[in-house]
């Protein structure tokens, strides 16, 4: 068990019942509980472990409890297996030299250690070391696993063939990061990566690794093409791969990303952890590099957090159905009557939104027409306080009657946007009717969120 020593292993008794104790077991069996346990401890004394296959039992009071250790903080545990996934071609595994790098120099906290990359892709001198050398990673502590077959040609690590191997060299190089990218390509023959039972049997054994080495080991994978499932049900594998890791980060195209899908920003969502909270997301660039010999290559820089979640961001296809999602739950939020547009804003957040999804989504029903904003003023306490109102057009009768406080009037104009409730400016006359729907957007914007910072990304 992970976490007792050899000495609190040895201190419980074998509870294979045969003999004198099968006797001992039937009268306690007649007993209270407490006269039970005695019984058992004066006939059945503890002794150290028999031989393999013996139950054992070994009772949580004597495991010394443990706080969790982290190479990357609240993302990738120490002593523990962490599941990385993404499409081909995002920069997983150039994320991943981000992190060898650091663990390589010390730079992401604790003593500089050695970092062993089992790669089946990527060529070592074309892209591994390139790439390397862009992270900023000490070369001297960044090292793959060469192996050979019998005939001494170079082949693949197997997984979980080569797992004894592999731990022999994580213990004599104190490695405190261990890399297979992509595990699909270093699976044993006969483990289908299809099979739940399969999959585990195959990563048991890293996971063993990882307790007995006390090193962080990160698997990568791809996902698959299912759309509009829950972000763990997306990895390639399914509960085979997420169940057995302890921590499972997706990296993804940035759904705020202003290039959409051309542009270069991704997005790294935490979907699973057993041993803490989900941490936030954080947001990544392609940024290129340079490095000896003139070899170009990139390298992955954190840009800051991101409020998006792995459901967000995976759950319902993608930035487009996300967008959808969001002028859906404002259209509900809105239903019936007109609401101050913080409010709306404020109930979109906590529904899980982010700001950006949330002003593209306005934006599509302002341009649709279907969204209509408003800018009020309370003076009800002496002091004019502004604000806008949104409101859907389908709400509104044809003819929304405007106040206009300075003249003590009633207009209809469906064509202004007017503050309703304070002292009026000269009103801003409506685009022509040969105007583009843009400049008419425009001319709207212009009117309505001037008087309003809570609008002005609406």
């Amino acid at each position: 068990m992970s976490g007792a020593t050899e000495a609190q292993m040895s201190a419980f008794a074998d509870l294979t019942l045969d003999g004198e104790q099968s006797s001992t077991a039937e009268r306690a069996s007649s007993l209270g509980r407490t006269e039970a346990a005695q019984a058992l401890d004066e006939e059945m004394p503890y002794s150290p472990p028999g031989k393999a296959g013996d139950a054992r039992f070994v009772a949580l009071s004597t495991v010394a409890a443990e706080s969790v250790s982290w190479l990357v903080p609240g993302r990738v545990p120490l002593s523990m297996v962490t599941l990385l996934a993404g499409d081909p071609g995002l920069g997983k595994s150039t994320l991943t030299m981000s992190w060898a790098a650091g663990v390589s120099t010390g730079g992401l906290g604790g003593r500089a250690s050695d970092v062993l990359l089992i790669g089946g892709e990527d060529v070592p001198a074309t892209t591994v070391r390139p790439r390397a050398e862009a992270a900023g990673g000490n070369l001297d502590r960044i090292g793959v696993e060469p192996l050979y077959d019998e005939h001494g040609d170079p082949r693949d690590a197997e997984i979980p063939g080569d797992v004894p191997r592999i731990a022999a060299l994580v213990r004599e190089r104190g490695a405190r990061l261990v890399v297979i990218d992509p595990l699909n390509a270093h699976l044993s023959a006969g483990i289908d990566s299809h099979k739940d039972a399969s999959l585990r049997k195959a990563l048991a054994p890293l996971s063993r690794l990882a307790a007995d080495t006390g090193a962080a080991v990160v698997v990568v994978a791809h996902l698959n093409k299912r759309s509009g499932d829950e972000a763990i049900y997306r990895v390639n594998g399914g509960v085979g791969n997420v169940g057995v890791a302890r921590s499972v980060l997706v990296l993804t195209r940035d759904p705020d990303d202003p290039e959409g899908e051309t542009g270069s920003r991704r997005l790294l969502v935490h979907a699973k952890c057993n041993v803490g909270q989900l941490a936030p997301s954080l947001i990544y660039g392609h940024e290129p590099a340079t490095v000896t010999g003139g070899i170009e290559t990139h390298r992955l820089v954190e840009l800051g957090e991101s409020d998006v979640t792995a459901r967000q961001a995976l759950g319902t296809g993608g930035a487009e159905n996300l967008q959808g999602e969001a002028v859906e739950a404002i259209c509900a939020a809105l239903e019936g009557s007109p609401r101050r547009s913080s409010e709306v804003k404020q109930t979109l957040r906590e529904a899980g939104y982010s700001k950006s999804t949330i002003d593209r989504a306005a934006a599509e029903l302002k341009a649709s027409g279907e969204l209509v904003i408003e800018a009020r003023g309370d003076s009800s306490d002496g002091q004019v306080k502004r604000y806008t109102t949104w409101t859907l057009a389908s709400d509104l009768i044809a003819s929304h009657p405007i106040r206009d406080a300075t003249l003590g009037a009633t207009e209809s104009s469906p064509g202004n946007t007017r503050e309703i409730g304070v002292p009026q400016a000269p009103v801003t006359s409506p685009p022509a009717s040969g105007a583009t729907s843009a400049e008419r957007n425009k001319s709207d914007t212009q009117r309505t969120r001037a008087s309003d910072p809570d609008e002005r990304a609406a």
